[in-house]
């Protein structure tokens, strides 16, 4: 409590014993991090891009300045320990992250666009971007710069899509609403630079993410609206002005099935430039060529920007289309392994369950087989006779495992093997 102002003045920390990552702890004790002084979840650095790193231009300090540095903190004995050398090379975990997060250019990145102040009704959190997040916006970035031609400019084959199209493909839980408002940011930028105006929508396909989309944007300070019906967003469409008067950027949240025929944008009189960009929420839902709401939506505006945001982009068959056809090449990518070893996504670990409850589900599995004869196996594990014992042990187990760890605040997810058993499951 003494420091909490002092703290509260630093934008960022870094937290490191110079060891590299190990990715089998539980909680990560081993390595470099980074985070904020209101929120100190420690996050993990990977470099994607190197080679744009200025580690070529970091000279070797002089003899003399490192004595002088040794001799300010009294610790003149260290320098010639081979310890010191070794943790002065610029490739030792500490420094590469250092190098990263540090170089000049990077830094005023994150200082301008990777930091966000999260308000609900109880508290403030300082949260900042994380590294896949900040290489996604990166690489849109770069993108803008080619996006910037119109259309008939460009090798696009399909004229009645645009060309401004992409996937970022990050696994669950690795923050895309969150990557959705630090990409707003730097968009808006670089488009103000040219002189112009940008418009920000995100597009879900079920009301209960719009109240969520809408509630991450605006405890993160974004003016945001969310559209009520058609003819809101037909109106929405041919407005170019703020919905708030206090400056703030925004972001218009809309269920896709408020886009229609009618929903297009219509020239303005005052020939003003806009760019309008629509980030597309779990992209690999609902969102299929033949489907009248998809149509519609690539419909709206053919100089737009679409931003497909997924964890699981579909791969073709034979009922769907690959996810690269629809919203055309990854611009980014973050996998479920990845988050994991980061510590986004929890682990999964198999353990059996105990013996007494296996041998009562094997016998329950058995009569039921015998009694019902023509009963599928999904029938069978949804059965009441199944589920009852199944349900048992679950909530056992789970009320054992919280005195065992002694926290009561452990929480639990039961993945079903059919909705059949998760309704029967659900009742009991």
């Amino acid at each position: 409590e003494s420091f909490k102002r002092y703290f509260n003045l630093t934008q960022m920390i870094v937290y490191s014993n110079n060891t590299e990552y190990n990715e089998t702890e539980l909680t990560p004790i081993n390595g470099a991090f980074y985070s904020t002084s209101y929120n100190l979840k420690l996050n993990h650095f990977r470099e994607e891009l190197s080679h744009t790193l200025p580690t070529q231009d970091i000279a070797p300090l002089e003899t003399n300045a490192i004595k002088q540095i040794l001799k300010d903190t009294n610790t003149q004995a260290i320098l010639n320990t081979p310890e010191f050398h070794t943790n002065t090379a610029l490739d030792t975990p500490t420094n590469r992250l250092l190098i990263s997060l540090f170089s000049h250019q990077r830094l005023m990145f994150f200082l301008r666009y990777g930091i966000a102040f999260v308000r609900d009704s109880h508290s403030i959190q300082k949260h900042i971007m994380r590294y896949p997040q900040f290489f996604a916006t990166l690489t849109i970035q770069s993108k803008l710069h080619d996006w910037l031609k119109p259309h008939h400019e460009t090798n696009t084959k399909d004229l009645n899509i645009s060309h401004k199209r992409g996937i970022i493909w990050h696994t669950q839980g690795s923050g895309k609403t969150a990557l959705s408002f630090y990409a707003l940011r730097a968009i808006k930028d670089f488009y103000q630079a040219h002189s112009i105006t940008t418009k920000f929508y995100f597009i879900v396909d079920r009301l209960d993410l719009l109240q969520q989309s809408y509630n991450e944007f605006k405890k993160r300070g974004l003016s945001v609206k969310a559209i009520e019906s058609k003819q809101d967003f037909i109106q929405e469409l041919q407005s170019l002005k703020c919905n708030n008067t206090e400056g703030r950027d925004e972001m218009i949240v809309v269920n896709i099935q408020k886009f229609s025929e009618d929903a297009l944008s219509v020239p303005n009189v005052y020939h003003l430039k806009v760019q309008r960009i629509f980030f597309i929420d779990e992209a690999h839902r609902s969102y299929q060529p033949a489907a009248k709401f998809f149509t519609h939506l690539f419909n709206v505006d053919k100089e737009a920007i679409f931003l497909a945001l997924t964890g699981t982009p579909l791969l073709q068959s034979a009922k769907r289309e690959k996810s690269t056809h629809i919203f055309g090449d990854y611009i980014h990518k973050y996998y479920y392994d990845s988050s994991i070893k980061d510590g986004y996504t929890l682990r999964l670990i198999k353990e059996d369950i105990q013996s007494s409850y296996k041998a009562s589900l094997n016998a329950a599995f058995e009569t039921l087989k015998i009694e019902q004869g023509s009963l599928n196996a999904s029938a069978i594990y949804a059965h009441k006779n199944f589920t009852t014992p199944l349900c048992e042990y679950i909530i056992n187990d789970f009320a054992t495992s919280r005195i065992k760890l002694g926290d009561n605040t452990i929480g639990a997810m039961v993945v079903c093997h059919s909705s059949q058993q998760a309704k029967s499951l659900y009742e009991i």
